[in-house]
């Protein structure tokens, strides 16, 4: 059995509905508030603890991201050998915070680590670089180290809570199909606001709804138009402020 098969084997375990964390973040008696739990219908617990608010909003990014299929958190320790200064070979051992099944069938294992922290201390480097080689090399898979460089640029991080703030949840009353339905015979490209404008949602029933329903109808069209952005139905611009001139396209083959 080669080693690329076995590798394939353990991955795939990781992200099935019975598997269970390695580790999990202790409550702290003097960090009470950072670790937390994120809500995830991604993870097979359905929910994700994460151990700083760093991570927490990476998730955001992650969850909402339609090429993402799985999230599993603390997923395996990952043990492999570094050359020490006299050229001796030495153990370490490190559990990522998430591996991330895309789905084109690749994983990225994922460590969150604040940007001063890994420019005071050159070890994330060389770790970063080692776990890069292993993953590559004994489990046919990437491995990346995110900071607030990467999770906190704007306008993008502001748009990417938007999109996590009107995700699909289980008291959701948006109607998705009937959405779908509807965009069917509007002529994309398109602005947002001509979106919000055209689009009705809302069913009248009593006569004062028709001074409700305007801002009914907007307020389900885009939290429709944003779930369908997180399920890679519809495409718009992450890197500009989200506005009436936003533009929103279709999205050929249904992803991101």
């Amino acid at each position: 059995m080669s080693v690329d098969f076995r590798a394939r084997h353990s991955l795939s375990s990781i992200f099935s509905d019975g598997h269970e964390p390695v580790w999990s973040p202790p409550v702290r008696l003097r960090h009470k508030t950072l670790p937390g739990w994120f809500p995830t219908s991604k993870a097979p617990q359905q929910k994700i603890r994460y151990r700083a608010p760093l991570m927490a909003d990476g998730l955001m990014h992650i969850d909402t991201d339609p090429q993402v299929r799985r999230i599993s958190p603390y997923p395996l320790s990952l043990v492999f050998g570094v050359m020490d200064e006299s050229g001796n070979l030495k153990k370490r051992e490190q559990t990522p915070d998430l591996a991330v099944l895309k789905k084109d069938g690749s994983v990225v294992f994922i460590d969150f680590v604040p940007y001063q922290i890994r420019q005071a201390n050159s070890f994330y480097e060389d770790r970063e670089l080692n776990l890069r080689e292993f993953c590559r090399d004994v489990y046919d898979s990437a491995y990346t180290v995110l900071d607030e460089r990467h999770i906190h640029a704007q306008p993008l991080f502001d748009n990417i809570k938007t999109l996590w703030a009107h995700r699909a949840v289980a008291q959701s009353n948006v109607p998705l199909a009937k959405l779908r339905q509807l965009l069917r015979f509007v002529q994309m490209p398109v602005t947002l606001g001509t979106l919000l404008r055209e689009v009705k949602l809302g069913q009248q029933h009593q006569a004062f709804d028709e001074i409700l329903r305007p801002q009914r109808d907007r307020s389900l069209t885009f939290s429709g138009v944003m779930q369908l952005v997180i399920l890679g139905e519809l495409e718009i611009d992450l890197d500009r402020p989200f506005s009436e001139t936003s533009v929103v396209r279709r999205v050929a083959g249904g992803g991101r």
